[in-house]
């Protein structure tokens, strides 16, 4: 499992990001893309892109801030989840090809609001690909 912690990337709920201008909305793609770049990304380049293209899990905690509803939260961290398909982490954001889970925790005294990503490779896909393998043998 690759994890990247996200500190103090702050996407707004669904219900404020919905009435943004249209170059607002953008520039937070823009800004979630420099979030993982600058997390030390280009170093995981190789270690995700290597990867045979295969179904992911990808699991992303919002820390801080007020607890928000399922739909919000799912609406929010959708330029987060489109700037890790468009690193080729991910082959596509379709349930096909990506296992989402979406989760939120209160910060901690002194930690800072942010974002936690986790991708791995989906466990059922490996055991499916092993017995694949192991039939063709």
């Amino acid at each position: 499992m690759t994890t990247i912690i996200l500190p103090g990337l702050v996407l707004p709920s669904g219900n404020i990001r919905e009435r943004l201008h249209w170059g607002a909305r953008h520039r937070l793609g823009k800004r979630c893309r420099l979030a993982l770049l600058t997390a030390g990304a280009a170093i995981l380049d190789g270690q995700l892109k290597l990867m045979a293209p295969a179904k992911r899990r990808l699991i992303i905690t919002r820390v801080g801030g007020r607890v928000m509803d399922a739909v919000n939260l799912g609406f929010a961290i959708k330029p987060l989840e489109d700037a890790i398909r468009d690193r080729g982490w991910l082959v596509d954001d379709s349930p096909t090809w990506c296992e989402l889970d979406v989760r939120q925790r209160p910060r901690f005294r002194g930690e800072c609001a942010g974002y936690v990503v986790q991708i791995e490779d989906c466990e059922k896909c490996l055991t499916e690909k092993a017995k694949c393998e192991m039939v063709v043998e």
